[in-house]
């Protein structure tokens, strides 16, 4: 039972006076149950589980959990695997049947060991609906674990539902949650005050009594009233809807095997072979009775006493003789046998092959009864030829047919309440986490749009174009379905386009040479329709759509050619040239487009290279040209320089000749 806060406003006077007026019929409906159906409920699971130790002797050939360890794995062995499509062919839903068959596939998972998962609870369901006539399965939102959505299921006792001939017609149902004082605070979040002031119970002074608090679930209010009688105003709390299914209720309803015709009254199968079990027993007894009867006695001549007494005690007279005693006497009498004089038993055998071919008429009895005699008449021996094993494998489960279907059907009805509750109370960002498809979430695509918004915004400002490496991402967030979106249409359309079901004998742990076999059918039969539809393909597009439907109604027979299907229905016929046409094909409107931006962003490319090196032309001449001036001036030096040294050379001259 989950957890509620503290009411802060008063509890308004309707609601305390519905909830009581609840609580009373509940009670009324426990009390009709207790002196009804769960008595013969009570005798089955008591049976089932040998709680009657002293009755043993009584029962010494326990039927009930013979019979029900032969059908349960019959009925629920594996488990079931989710199978969402359109409800019809020609819809295109993708990618919310992907998204609804991958939550479905997380939520079935085992999860972690020791708690509660979908295969546990949906197998004691079963083993529930045999023994003591029904069992149910609940779910509940658990946000803080790793799967939000918890399956549990519960004892038969602990679920009361109000008067009605359908289960889509009643009115309420009620959670009985047995606990203690202590128990009842800390679920509720009551001081222990409070607790001491509204808890009434006969005898008050031990804080362990036992309390019991129903959780009845009112439909046409949608409210979840938490009542008990042991405190004082009756109603504990009410909390509104909690999980905001279409039905309401938290759970797809009883799964019951055997039910009255019109009545929501739960009927255990040993019911209806109860007289027969009863008489297996007395049979049973009465045959170890019989058989503790059958015993070597006897009397033997005291003359021979000694004798016999030494080859009866000792065990060395294998392969041995003994010396008689009374040699003469044997002689006389012609042997042992004639002093030897046993009590007769062969009544007692007759009686006893008698009694035993009366117990396996009496089972024979409850098989048919109970619809195992088709298991049995289903199995074979290796002496039965072909045909006498094909008509086995095809009438062995006739009659349990019935009974898988109501288990595939409750978990079937199981999926579709957990998608239903699911988006409500799963937010989109838990959605995409379970799945792990590339959808993305109402913020990223957000941020995409402001990303986007960004990136044009700067290129119009630099006059150029945006680069398409960084617009194509943020372009498909934004033309991809938000996980929101897909989330909303899952609850809004309430399985009207699409359908939610499990594959075919899912629940069903199937050998692998009946797999096998299925395989080889499947493939014998795809190989000649594949060579006996080539004529129809070559009738162009009609005859490729003709084609198809053809194949996909073979995959469909089939539980593993769904896949299959859905790709042979993606196949499309070939688009024949124009015989005008030569060359490639002309480009589409979008190639165009995505080619012109490549053009342009080309261009502004080679013209920003062009500025570039126009910009570093002009400096390499400016500095030719100053190197240019250097060195022109270095020449005008060094000319000068030149001249200088002449004149002095020249004067230096002329002064020697005239010293001469």
């Amino acid at each position: 039972m989950q957890n509620t806060e503290v009411a802060q406003a008063p509890m308004p006077p309707e609601e305390k006076s519905l909830g009581e007026s609840l609580l009373s019929a509940v009670k009324d409906r426990e009390h009709a149950f207790t002196t009804g159906w769960w008595k013969s409920a009570e005798s089955a699971e008591k049976l089932y589980c040998a709680d009657h130790s002293e009755e043993r002797e009584d029962t010494p050939y326990n039927i009930l959990y013979s019979n029900t360890e032969v059908l349960l794995p019959s009925l629920y062995s594996a488990t079931p695997k989710p199978d969402i499509r359109p409800r019809y062919r020609d819809l295109q839903l993708k990618p919310l049947p992907q998204v609804v068959e991958r939550f479905l596939t997380a939520a079935s998972d085992p999860g972690h060991p020791g708690e509660d998962c979908f295969d546990s609870s949906l197998n004691d369901a079963v083993l529930s609906a045999l023994v003591p006539g029904m069992g149910y399965v609940r779910i509940r939102d658990t946000l803080d674990k790793a799967f939000p959505i918890t399956f549990e299921s519960g004892h038969y006792k602990t679920l009361i539902w109000g008067k009605a001939t359908r289960w889509a017609r009643v009115p309420w149902i009620a959670f009985k949650h047995p606990m203690k004082k202590k128990q009842l605070g800390e679920k509720f979040d009551i001081s222990a005050e409070e607790l001491d002031a509204g808890y009434q119970k006969s005898d008050d002074s031990d804080p362990t009594d036992d309390c019991c608090v129903y959780e009845i679930w009112h439909k046409a209010s949608r409210k979840v009233f938490f009542t008990s009688e042991e405190w004082g105003e009756k109603v504990i709390r009410v909390s509104p809807d909690p999980l905001g299914l279409v039905n309401f209720f938290p759970t797809p309803g009883l799964l019951c095997l055997t039910a009255k015709p019109g009545k929501l009254a739960p009927i255990p199968l040993y019911v209806y072979y109860r007289q027969q079990a009863e008489e297996l027993n007395r049979v049973s007894v009465r045959l170890n009775k019989v058989l503790s009867a059958i015993r070597v006695r006897g009397a033997y001549n005291g003359l021979l006493g000694p004798d016999l007494a030494k080859m009866l005690a000792s065990d060395a007279t294998e392969n041995e003789l003994v010396p008689a005693g009374e040699a003469a006497l044997l002689a006389q009498s012609g042997g042992f046998d004639k002093h030897i004089w046993m009590l007769p038993i062969e009544k007692l055998i007759v009686v006893a092959q008698e009694l035993y071919k009366a117990r396996e008429a009496i089972k024979t009895v409850i098989y048919e009864l109970t619809g195992i005699s088709d298991i049995i008449r289903g199995s074979s021996v290796a002496s039965e030829t072909a045909t006498a094993q094909d008509l086995k494998a095809k009438w062995g489960t006739v009659r349990l047919r019935k009974m898988q279907k109501i288990v595939g059907d409750y978990a079937r009805d199981l999926f579709r309440l957990t998608v239903d509750a699911a988006t409500t109370v799963v937010p989109e960002a838990l959605w995409k986490t379970i799945v792990q498809m590339p959808l993305p979430t109402s913020e990223e695509k957000a941020l995409a749009q402001q990303q986007l918004q960004y990136l044009q915004q700067t290129s119009a400002m630099m006059g150029q174009p945006p680069d398409p490496k960084q617009i194509e991402p943020l372009q498909k967030t934004l033309a991809s379905p938000s996980m929101a979106d897909i989330v909303g249409k899952i609850r809004e359309d309430a399985t009207r386009t699409f359908v939610i079901n499990i594959q075919t004998n899912s629940t069903i742990d199937l050998d692998s040479s009946q797999d096998k076999a299925e395989v080889g059918e499947f493939m014998n039969a795809m190989g000649q329709l594949l060579a006996g539809i080539q004529p129809l393909m070559a009738l162009g597009p009609s005859g490729v759509e003709a084609t198809k439907i053809l194949l996909i109604s073979v995959c469909q027979r089939f539980k593993f050619g769904m896949d299959a299907a859905d790709a042979i229905g993606q196949i499309q016929p070939p688009q024949p040239e124009p015989p005008e046409q030569k060359g490639p094909p002309p480009p589409t409107p979008e190639e165009t487009a995505a080619l012109q931006a490549e053009t342009q962003y080309r261009m502004a490319k080679v013209n920003a290279d062009m500025q570039i090196l126009a910009a570093e032309t002009e400096l390499a001449l400016a500095e030719i040209q100053a190197k240019k001036q250097k060195l022109s001036l270095d020449i005008q030096g060094a000319e000068l320089t030149l001249a200088a040294k002449r004149n002095k050379m020249q004067t230096d001259k002329a002064s020697q000749n005239a010293n001469v």
